[in-house]
């Protein structure tokens, strides 16, 4: 069974072509706002050609993320919630919690298979701070770093020792103060220090809201995670381990592929 998954976030669409458990392609691409559907399905057939595939190959193609319902060619929707339990599940069967850390959200999922859906409790960002991930990515390419790889500059031990303060609470109040720091002369890698941490310190309140207990084993996924200094500081605030997923970025997507293949066989 060949089924396809897409996530169409607020600043990316991820899309997935799985087979089984083999994922055969897997390709990203911007979201485009009012161009949504054309852009997720530009790339869906550029995925379809690199895999060799025809679309009347395909079995199902499910859909997540914040524009899903703008997807019309898709044969059904899944909340991220969902195709973060899937996923999870079949990448890092012993995982307690899963947490993605998206543009826009923070979102951590407790995993339990006795419990419906395999979820026994979730939490997501509660204040305006949704866009802190969008933030670190604008700045990245503003400084002409990747925010994929570690940052490195003089005297950087991978640490984020010397920060600008910057609001956890708030993106538009945190690029405030990035504004601000910068227009005084502060250091770009002080500043970038400080997003960072601020990032850092709203997923872990999001994972701290948690109530239950079997949260030794948590797995992050989403852009954020690509970022070994923030998952770094993650860590060192939360005092726990948090390796990424496989294919951090394309986790709900292959989710909602492995969502695909269960409808089809219901």
């Amino acid at each position: 069974m060949i089924t396809g998954g897409i996530d169409v976030g607020i600043r990316c669409t991820k899309v997935v072509i799985r087979r089984e458990h083999e994922i055969l392609v897997k390709k990203h691409g911007i979201a485009g706002a009012a161009k949504r559907e054309e852009n997720a399905k530009n790339l869906w057939l550029e995925a379809l050609n690199e895999a060799g595939l025809k679309e009347t190959e395909i079995q199902s193609v499910a859909v997540t993320g914040k524009g899903k319902y703008n997807i019309s060619f898709a044969d059904l929707y899944k909340t991220e919630v969902v195709c973060l339990q899937k996923a999870a599940h079949a990448l890092a069967p012993d995982a307690t919690m899963a947490v993605n850390l998206g543009a826009d959200e923070i979102l951590a999922v407790v995993l339990d298979d006795a419990e419906p859906a395999g979820i026994a409790e979730m939490a997501q960002n509660q204040k305006c701070s949704a866009g802190l991930g969008l933030l670190i990515e604008n700045l990245a390419d503003e400084f002409g770093w990747n925010p994929t790889e570690p940052m490195s500059w003089p005297g950087c031990s991978g640490e984020l020792k010397a920060l600008e303060t910057i609001s956890d609470g708030c993106a538009v109040f945190a690029r405030m103060d990035v504004l601000e720091a910068l227009n005084r002369g502060a250091a770009k890698e002080a500043v970038m220090n400080g997003v960072l941490h601020a990032a850092a310190v709203r997923a872990n309140s999001v994972i701290q809201d948690i109530t239950l207990p079997n949260t030794d084993q948590i797995v992050l996924c989403g852009g954020l995670s690509c970022n070994p200094m923030f998952v770094s500081e993650l860590e060192n605030i939360s005092g726990m381990r948090m390796p990424a997923l496989p294919d951090a970025q394309y986790v709900c997507a292959i989710g909602a592929a492995i969502a695909a293949a269960e409808s089809d066989r219901e």
